[in-house]
Formats: C-alpha cells, sequence, structure tokens
C-alpha cells in the first residue's frame, strides 16, 4: 500500500517557508483465523516499509512577542518494519477475553533545523517500541435490564512526543474499569 501527505506552508511560520510532500510505501503479510466454533479468533501480521521526505516539525518560543513559532521541514528517508497480533476468546456466552501486542521499529533520520541551521537528528514520534492491551468483558442479562462489566489494561514503553526536545516520555501503564446495567426496562406508555 502507499500512502500521501500533502505539501504546503506552516501558518505558524514566521516565514511560512514551504515543504514537499510526504509518501509512504508499505508492504504486509499476515493471517487471520477464527477457530473453536468460532469462539476465538487470532490475527497476525508483519509489516516493512519505507517514508520518504518525512515532515518534521521544529519549533521554539519567539522571545520578545511570547509566541511559539513552528516550522516545517523535509527529512531524509527512514524505514519502519514490525508486527501486530491480537487475540480473542469466548469460552462461554457473555464472557470474553481479548489481548494485543504491537513492535514497531523506525530508523532515526536527520532533517534542517532552520532555528539552529544545522542537521538534527530526527526520532519517530508518538511510536513506542512495544504496545499492547488485554481486557475482559462480561455480560449477563437480568430480569429488569443488562449487567455489563469490563476491565482493561493498556502498556507502552516511553516514546518522542516533540521533535525538538530529545527527552523520551516513560513508560506507560493505564487500567480501566466499567460496571453498568443497562437496557432497563421502563414501564409501558
Amino acid at each position: 500500500s502507499t500512502g500521501y501527505r500533502s505539501g504546503g506552508a506552516n501558518s505558524r511560520s514566521l516565514t511560512y517557508r514551504t515543504f514537499d510532500p510526504e509518501t509512504v510505501s508499505m508492504f504486509e503479510i499476515g493471517a487471520k483465523t477464527e477457530f473453536w466454533d468460532n469462539r476465538a479468533r487470532f490475527n497476525i501480521a508483519a509489516f516493512t516499509g519505507k517514508m520518504k521526505d518525512i515532515q518534521v516539525d521544529f519549533s521554539v518560543l519567539v522571545v520578545g512577542n511570547n509566541r511559539t513559532t513552528l516550522e516545517t521541514t523535509n527529512a531524509a528517508s527512514a524505514r519502519t518494519k514490525g508486527f501486530e497480533a491480537d487475540v480473542a476468546f469466548v469460552p462461554i456466552d457473555g464472557l470474553a477475553f481479548t489481548g494485543s501486542y504491537a513492535y514497531t521499529k523506525v530508523t532515526e533520520t536527520s532533517a534542517f533545523n532552520p532555528f539552529t541551521n544545522a542537521q538534527s537528528v530526527v526520532r519517530p514520534l508518538y511510536t513506542p517500541r512495544h504496545s499492547g492491551s488485554v481486557a475482559v468483558d462480561y455480560e449477563r442479562p437480568l430480569s429488569f435490564g443488562t449487567l455489563r462489566v469490563h476491565v482493561d489494561g493498556n502498556f507502552a514503553d516511553g516514546h518522542y512526543t516533540n521533535t525538538s526536545d530529545p527527552t523520551l516520555s516513560d513508560d506507560s501503564f493505564v487500567t480501566n474499569a466499567r460496571l453498568a446495567i443497562s437496557d432497563i426496562q421502563m414501564g409501558e406508555r
């Protein structure tokens, strides 16, 4: 598959410097399976690709007017590769277990930073190397509605969030839970 992000000029720039389109070409192979009388699913995919003319934002606070300005330039090419898998299992009616895992590697590249007038290392933004999730859902009909229970956990490695700041974010682990009674039957009209 191929993808495209148009070029242009950044409206938050002081110079309205133009930048070129970004393109990506990817190759993916995988399998989607269902088994155990459609009570289990396992999907897996591996991918590799090349990104060209990657659009990179550099920002700086302009002293005097208290405004952050943003310049977009194009980086050299970079490669990405990885794989992802997800599983779902419904052992009994109303109970479901799900999980997913992704591994993504993007090579570093370089781009011209107009604020330093030098080449800067460009790291992949918002792309943790490892991430995944697990969840349990339970649903049971009641005489007056439906009981629904959901619990999940999500994790991700640290990742970069800003081109101008080479600090890695912390690893994350987030849990969520929900208990609800839904489909409550109301009186007739």
